[in-house]
């Protein structure tokens, strides 16, 4: 923790990636399928550096719940017999989601689950901004007031807590820790992942925060014959990882 305001959020230290995969071999008793080269092709539990849980049979079609949870189960199992390391699920199963993040309620402490699970699990888990701004609008009364009435509206729903995300060392981190301040949020700030070049290491910071939130609130409306390759990839990934996406910058050019 940098301030008593700002959290900082390490993905390094996170190693083992749990995801979703594919069975293919027949049978669903054992961990290993054949593959298509004839080869055996791991589909289940850990391979490498990732913890591997099946969801959908040779046919692309989804398992029942029943079967998932089976293999859920034993993940969770599996962490718990190795409290030392650290395990980071990400999400899988598109529209399942919201039934599979259920089946992840009572994790082991080293099991860190994404933002949008979190909050399919529980409702009154804090909410988790991830404020898309390129052009700044944070900086006006206007990017304020829309801000401020985005979260009178999510605290009427029953939302109490608030975290509002920024990239470490953004052009606009100082105005977020502000922000939150006057807004009586947390100001969580991600640490940049580290990478060969620059511009690796922005995709994979982007990818990060976008698995710890759980909103992903667009304040700036795109400038007029211009375009945002961040943006549009972040609304896409936003968008996959289940995320509620909330466009407010309409209301920023009336202010």
């Amino acid at each position: 923790m940098t301030r008593q305001d700002q959290l900082a959020i390490a993905p390094e230290a996170l190693p083992i990636r749990v995801v979703g995969t594919t069975i293919n071999g027949r049978g669903l008793g054992g961990a290993t399928g054949v593959g298509a080269g004839g080869g055996i092709a791991r589909w289940a539990g850990l391979v490498a550096n990732e913890y591997r849980i099946p969801w959908r049979n040779s046919r692309l079609e989804p398992l029942t719940l029943d079967v998932i949870a089976g293999y859920i189960s034993d993940f969770l199992a599996f962490a718990r017999e190795r409290p030392e390391q650290q395990f980071m699920v990400m999400t899988f199963a598109g529209h399942m989601g919201t039934a599979l993040a259920k089946m992840f309620v009572d994790v082991p402490p080293n099991c860190a689950l994404p933002g949008a699970w979190l909050r399919a699990s529980n409702a009154a888990f804090p909410a988790r901004l991830f404020l898309l701004d390129p052009e700044l609008r944070l900086r006006e009364k206007g990017g304020q007031i829309a801000l401020q009435k985005l979260i009178a509206e999510l605290r009427t729903s029953g939302t109490q807590k608030f975290e509002l995300l920024t990239m470490r060392d953004c052009a606009s981190e100082k105005i977020y820790a502000l922000t939150a301040q006057l807004l009586g949020a947390t100001h969580v700030s991600i640490e940049r992942v580290a990478a060969s070049d620059s511009a690796r290491s922005a995709v994979l910071t982007e990818a990060h925060a976008i698995w710890y939130a759980t909103h992903l609130v667009l304040i700036s409306a795109r400038a007029s014959g211009t375009t945002h390759s961040a943006p549009i990839r972040l609304l896409g990934l936003a968008a996959r990882e289940g995320l509620d996406i909330i466009d407010i910058s309409g209301s920023t050019a009336t202010q």
